[in-house]
């Protein structure tokens, strides 16, 4: 979520010879192949109806209201390590952007939002 990519990218980024990330150290995955990555993602489909129904089951009570809302921001500058080329809603070519999603139950008191601004 941190970094999208192409799985084979992905798979190069869990790595030890190619890591840019401790992730894979961290969960000992050693070397992955874009295949493994492949064969965990079809592993995953088959688990979603499953996941989805256990993370609604501990979050979503009474029929709590979900709010989710994507935003993004291009940037003028160049070290932010989140940033990356993609398509533009600002319309500016060739700046990186960060692109920021938002979930809350119940929606997000405007304190929230101060809060978020004060961090990004």
């Amino acid at each position: 979520m941190l970094a999208p990519d192409s799985k084979l990218a992905t798979a190069r980024r869990f790595s030890p010879e190619t890591a840019n990330t401790s992730l894979g150290a961290l969960l000992e995955l050693g070397t992955v192949t874009g295949n493994e990555l492949l064969d965990m993602l079809d592993w995953l489909l088959k688990l979603q109806p499953w996941i989805e129904r256990s993370l609604a089951k501990k979050h979503l009570q009474d029929k709590t209201l979900i709010l989710y809302d994507v935003t993004s921001s291009y940037l003028e500058e160049k070290s932010c390590p989140l940033a990356a080329f993609g398509f533009s809603r600002d319309g500016k070519k060739g700046k990186k952007q960060i692109i920021i999603g938002l979930l809350h139950p119940r929606g997000m008191p405007d304190r929230g939002r101060t809060v978020l601004r004060k961090h990004l």
